[in-house]
This record gives structure tokens, C-alpha cells and sequence, in this order.
């Protein structure tokens, strides 16, 4: 597969991955649970949105322009990125599991996403050094 059309593939499957990770996280909506933030006030924070669009919508965008694309600037910008998501995703994954207790659902999904960021990480890293 060539080089850029993984790249791309990775981030789709990112932005995938974290809108079912939301998914998964309310579905227990279903069964009566109480899946309200504590102290909620019906809006939904700026932080929030901010959120949803780096995790959820950026990766699309990445995709989109990769395959677009041949600006070096972009290539080693979305590889800060990747690499800038890789803490995030382990953080993410060690409070879902061990601190939030989600379900064994979740621990796959979200150990997915970081073996998934790695790879990403690691495509991106030699793919910018390659086409300099």
C-alpha cells in the first residue's frame, strides 16, 4: 500500500476509533445508567467542543490533506500531532480503565488507539525523513 494512503488510513481509523470510543461511552444510557458529568449544567463547555474537534474531527482533515499534499511543513506537523497524541491516548486509556472503570469494550478500543497512534507515529516519522 503506498505510504500515503496508510498515513491516511491511520488517521481515519483514529477519528473512527474515538467517535465510537464516545459511542460505547453512553451506551449505558440504555441499560440506566447515569452518564451525566457531575455538577452539568445543560451546556456543553468551549473545552469540550475544543475536544471533539482535535480528536474527533482533525484526524478526517489530516487524512484529507495528506492525500493531498506533498508540503514538508505538513509532514512533520502532522507527525508533532501523532506524536503529541500518543501521552494523550495513554493517559486516556489508564483513567477509562483503572480509574473511570469503563468496560472491557473500552480497553480494547482505547489500546487500539494507541498501537494504532504508534504505528501512525512510526509511518509518519520515516515517510517524512524519506521525502525530504
Amino acid at each position: 500500500m503506498e505510504t500515503k494512503v496508510k498515513i491516511s488510513m491511520y488517521w481515519l481509523m483514529l477519528g473512527i476509533a474515538m467517535i465510537l470510543h464516545t459511542a460505547l461511552a453512553t451506551i449505558g444510557i440504555f441499560f440506566g445508567k447515569d452518564v451525566t458529568v457531575p455538577n452539568a449544567t445543560g451546556e456543553i463547555p468551549c473545552t469540550m467542543y475544543a475536544m471533539i474537534i482535535l480528536t474527533m474531527i482533525l484526524p478526517f482533515i489530516i487524512a484529507f490533506v495528506q492525500m493531498n499534499t506533498t508540503a514538508q511543513w505538513f509532514k512533520w506537523g502532522s507527525l508533532g500531532w501523532s506524536i503529541l497524541l500518543i501521552p494523550l491516548n495513554v493517559f486516556h486509556f489508564v483513567s477509562s480503565v483503572f480509574i473511570e472503570k469503563e468496560g472491557i469494550d473500552q480497553a480494547i478500543l482505547l489500546f487500539f488507539v494507541i498501537v494504532l497512534n504508534f504505528f501512525l507515529s512510526k509511518t509518519l516519522y520515516k515517510f517524512s525523513k524519506a521525502h525530504n
